[in-house]
């Protein structure tokens, strides 16, 4: 991914385009959060596929605003920081 591919994955998240957003991703993603700051003492929390992405920030998008903002870039390889 170069930095325009990963700005557009950017606009798409900011504007909850969730179905462009998980087309990023493989099939089989796994996303796991370690830590819920609301309550610290839950277990963490695992979603599978793209479609549990989309319901968990549908869900969460309709509490809070969350943007994504992008200041450094770089790639190295399969290893990208942002």
């Amino acid at each position: 991914m170069n930095k325009e591919q990963y700005v557009e994955y950017i606009e798409h998240f900011n504007n909850k385009r969730y179905d462009a957003v998980t087309s990023y991703f493989t099939p089989d993603i796994i996303v796991e959060y370690f830590t819920n700051l609301t309550n610290p003492n839950e277990p963490p929390r695992t979603l599978h596929g793209p479609q549990e992405f989309i319901d968990s920030y549908k869900d969460l998008h309709e509490h809070v605003r969350e943007v994504l903002e992008l200041r450094d870039f770089m790639v190295d390889g399969n290893l990208l920081f942002a």
